[in-house]
């Protein structure tokens, strides 16, 4: 993640997300950002069965948080030590998550 973003002053927020999840939408993404403007919250994630994670829209109140991340910890532990601050987002869309040739099948997807 890139200080730059948090150094404008233009910016409120940021919304992470990860390119592996082949039923997420830009029109779950704008309505996360709606949920989010709406909310006035240091965070916004979505959550599907007992999952909370990305796609999440952090405020930049919460950037140094992320730019402290090292190492394959994710953004996850921000959204745990933010605790009753994240507003939770239903998105069972971001159920599915493919990260190989296995995973696009058990889904019953072509892969790209």
């Amino acid at each position: 993640m890139s200080r730059t973003a948090f150094a404008d002053p233009a910016v409120d927020a940021v919304l992470l997300t990860v390119g592996d999840l082949p039923r997420l939408l830009a029109a779950h993404l704008r309505a996360m950002v709606a949920g989010f403007r709406r909310s006035g919250a240091a965070a916004l994630a979505s959550c599907h069965e007992r999952s909370v994670g990305v796609p999440a829209i952090f405020h930049r109140r919460v950037g140094g948080a992320l730019l402290a991340l090292r190492g394959p910890i994710g953004a996850r532990a921000v959204l745990a030590g933010l605790g009753a601050e994240v507003v939770p987002f239903e998105l069972p869309e971001a159920a599915l998550d493919v990260d190989g040739p296995a995973d696009w099948a058990r889904a019953g997807l072509a892969p790209p």
